[in-house]
């Protein structure tokens, strides 16, 4: 009997140093953005007010994943409001067309946050004024972080 108390005992020490534990750590948010996707392209679209910055992104991205950058930014506890993402490729296909022209499509990544953060300088993003998702922009991804 001593030796099932003393177990009994044990168990509700470790439980209660990994309950401690849990609440000191640094908690990220799991609330899912909304997503709708934009044709910037057909008609002018104009950004909310903002801070924005660009991810620097490499012209030969075609795997990329906007779920990369989300992630990082979360985990950084950087807050932002709203991220662009533009697949690049090597072709563009205009909507209700049937033909692709052939040029290279740069990705592009943008999010907007309510104030700047100079973390974002040192994870590759720049500070744009006018943000802008480039060529061929008929399938933008937006998330709304609010």
């Amino acid at each position: 009997m001593k030796h099932l108390s003393l177990i009994f005992g044990v168990s509700l020490v470790i439980l209660g140093l990994i309950s401690i534990s849990c609440r000191s750590s640094k908690t990220v948010s799991t609330k899912k953005p909304s997503l709708t996707v934009e044709d910037h392209a057909s008609d002018e679209y104009h950004f909310a007010p903002g801070v924005y910055y660009k991810l620097n992104l490499p012209d030969n991205m075609d795997e990329f994943s906007e779920a990369t950058p989300i992630k990082s930014l979360t985990e950084a506890g950087i807050s932002f409001t709203d991220l662009w993402f533009k697949r690049g490729g090597r072709s563009c296909r205009p909507p209700g067309s049937d033909h692709a022209m052939m040029v290279i499509v740069e990705p592009a990544l943008i999010i907007r946050s309510d104030q700047s953060d100079l973390r974002l300088l040192s994870m590759g993003y720049t500070e744009v004024q006018i943000p802008d998702m480039g060529s061929c922009a008929y399938s933008v991804k937006h998330y709304k972080f609010r």
